[in-house]
Protein backbone atom coordinates (compact mmCIF):
# COMPACT_ATOMS: atom_id res chain seq x y z
CA UNK A 1 0.00 0.00 0.00
CA UNK A 2 1.10 3.55 -0.57
CA UNK A 3 2.24 5.67 2.37
CA UNK A 4 -1.04 7.59 2.09
CA UNK A 5 -3.16 4.43 2.27
CA UNK A 6 -1.16 3.16 5.25
CA UNK A 7 -1.57 6.53 6.95
CA UNK A 8 -5.35 6.47 6.39
CA UNK A 9 -5.57 2.97 7.90
CA UNK A 10 -3.20 3.33 10.86
CA UNK A 11 -3.18 7.15 11.34
CA UNK A 12 0.59 7.24 11.21
CA UNK A 13 3.29 6.40 8.71
CA UNK A 14 4.64 2.87 9.10
CA UNK A 15 7.81 2.00 7.27
CA UNK A 16 7.72 -1.41 8.91
CA UNK A 17 4.84 -2.86 10.87
CA UNK A 18 5.83 -3.46 14.50
CA UNK A 19 5.78 -7.15 15.48
CA UNK A 20 3.20 -6.57 18.22
CA UNK A 21 0.79 -4.87 15.79
CA UNK A 22 1.32 -7.57 13.14
CA UNK A 23 0.57 -10.24 15.76
CA UNK A 24 -2.58 -8.44 16.96
CA UNK A 25 -3.86 -8.08 13.41
CA UNK A 26 -3.06 -11.68 12.47
CA UNK A 27 -4.54 -13.43 15.49
CA UNK A 28 -8.32 -13.76 15.27
CA UNK A 29 -10.80 -15.93 17.15
CA UNK A 30 -13.47 -15.84 14.41
CA UNK A 31 -16.06 -14.47 16.86
CA UNK A 32 -14.90 -11.38 18.77
CA UNK A 33 -11.94 -10.72 16.46
CA UNK A 34 -12.57 -11.49 12.83
CA UNK A 35 -10.79 -10.68 9.57
CA UNK A 36 -11.49 -11.22 5.88
CA UNK A 37 -8.72 -11.14 3.32
CA UNK A 38 -9.21 -10.69 -0.42
CA UNK A 39 -6.43 -12.15 -2.55
CA UNK A 40 -5.63 -12.65 -6.18
CA UNK A 41 -6.10 -16.15 -7.45
CA UNK A 42 -3.39 -17.39 -9.73
CA UNK A 43 -3.01 -20.98 -10.89
CA UNK A 44 0.74 -20.68 -10.30
CA UNK A 45 0.03 -20.43 -6.57
CA UNK A 46 1.49 -16.96 -6.06
CA UNK A 47 -1.23 -14.95 -4.39
CA UNK A 48 -1.25 -11.33 -3.36
CA UNK A 49 -3.36 -9.69 -0.66
CA UNK A 50 -5.60 -7.01 -2.18
CA UNK A 51 -7.64 -5.98 0.84
CA UNK A 52 -8.50 -6.74 4.44
CA UNK A 53 -11.62 -6.01 6.47
CA UNK A 54 -11.79 -6.75 10.17
CA UNK A 55 -13.68 -6.14 13.34
CA UNK A 56 -12.82 -6.22 17.01
CA UNK A 57 -15.75 -6.52 19.41
CA UNK A 58 -15.92 -4.11 22.33
CA UNK A 59 -15.59 -6.47 25.33
CA UNK A 60 -18.99 -7.57 26.63
CA UNK A 61 -20.93 -5.53 24.06
CA UNK A 62 -22.77 -5.99 20.80
CA UNK A 63 -20.61 -3.28 19.17
CA UNK A 64 -17.38 -3.78 17.26
CA UNK A 65 -14.76 -1.49 15.80
CA UNK A 66 -14.54 -2.11 12.07
CA UNK A 67 -11.79 -1.34 9.59
CA UNK A 68 -11.02 -1.93 5.94
CA UNK A 69 -7.95 -1.38 3.78
CA UNK A 70 -7.49 -2.03 0.07
CA UNK A 71 -4.26 -1.75 -1.90
CA UNK A 72 -4.16 1.38 -4.03
CA UNK A 73 -4.58 -0.15 -7.47
CA UNK A 74 -7.76 -1.97 -6.38
CA UNK A 75 -9.43 1.00 -4.71
CA UNK A 76 -12.62 2.38 -6.30
CA UNK A 77 -13.45 -1.00 -7.84
CA UNK A 78 -15.99 -2.16 -5.24
CA UNK A 79 -13.65 -4.38 -3.24
CA UNK A 80 -13.83 -2.32 -0.03
CA UNK A 81 -17.63 -2.23 -0.16
CA UNK A 82 -17.84 -5.96 -0.84
CA UNK A 83 -15.51 -6.73 2.07
CA UNK A 84 -17.49 -4.47 4.40
CA UNK A 85 -20.81 -6.03 3.35
CA UNK A 86 -19.51 -9.55 4.02
CA UNK A 87 -17.93 -8.42 7.29
CA UNK A 88 -21.24 -6.89 8.41
CA UNK A 89 -23.08 -10.14 7.65
CA UNK A 90 -20.54 -12.19 9.60
CA UNK A 91 -20.64 -9.73 12.51
CA UNK A 92 -24.47 -9.97 12.69
CA UNK A 93 -24.18 -13.77 12.75
CA UNK A 94 -21.90 -13.36 15.79
CA UNK A 95 -24.32 -11.10 17.68
CA UNK A 96 -22.77 -7.76 16.77
CA UNK A 97 -25.42 -5.14 16.09
CA UNK A 98 -23.37 -2.07 15.25
CA UNK A 99 -19.96 -0.97 14.05
CA UNK A 100 -17.92 2.01 15.09
CA UNK A 101 -15.15 3.38 12.89
CA UNK A 102 -12.62 6.13 13.25
CA UNK A 103 -11.88 7.90 9.97
CA UNK A 104 -9.57 10.79 9.19
CA UNK A 105 -11.46 13.74 7.66
CA UNK A 106 -9.13 13.74 4.63
CA UNK A 107 -9.99 10.09 3.89
CA UNK A 108 -12.75 11.09 1.51
CA UNK A 109 -12.75 7.69 -0.22
CA UNK A 110 -13.74 5.91 2.99
CA UNK A 111 -16.29 8.55 3.94
CA UNK A 112 -17.74 8.32 0.42
CA UNK A 113 -17.91 4.54 0.62
CA UNK A 114 -19.76 4.66 3.94
CA UNK A 115 -22.19 7.26 2.54
CA UNK A 116 -22.77 5.16 -0.59
CA UNK A 117 -23.52 2.12 1.56
CA UNK A 118 -25.91 4.22 3.67
CA UNK A 119 -23.86 3.55 6.77
CA UNK A 120 -23.15 7.02 8.11
CA UNK A 121 -25.88 7.39 10.70
CA UNK A 122 -23.87 9.12 13.38
CA UNK A 123 -20.60 10.97 12.78
CA UNK A 124 -18.88 13.16 15.31
CA UNK A 125 -15.69 15.11 14.70
CA UNK A 126 -13.58 14.66 17.81
CA UNK A 127 -9.85 15.13 18.26
CA UNK A 128 -9.28 15.58 14.53
CA UNK A 129 -11.02 12.34 13.48
CA UNK A 130 -14.55 11.33 12.64
CA UNK A 131 -16.06 8.84 15.06
CA UNK A 132 -18.72 7.06 13.02
CA UNK A 133 -21.20 4.51 14.29
CA UNK A 134 -24.00 2.70 12.52
CA UNK A 135 -26.32 -0.22 13.03
CA UNK A 136 -25.57 -3.21 10.87
CA UNK A 137 -28.26 -4.24 8.41
CA UNK A 138 -30.26 -7.29 9.40
CA UNK A 139 -28.92 -10.55 8.00
CA UNK A 140 -30.77 -11.83 4.98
Amino acid sequence: MSERTVYFRFFSPLKRMPDALAHRLAVVDYNDRFALVATTHKPSGSERILGVARYDRVPGADVAEGAVAVVDEFQRRGLGGALLAILARVAREHGIKSFSLIVLPENQQMLGLLRKMGWIHQAKLSGGVYEISFDLPDST
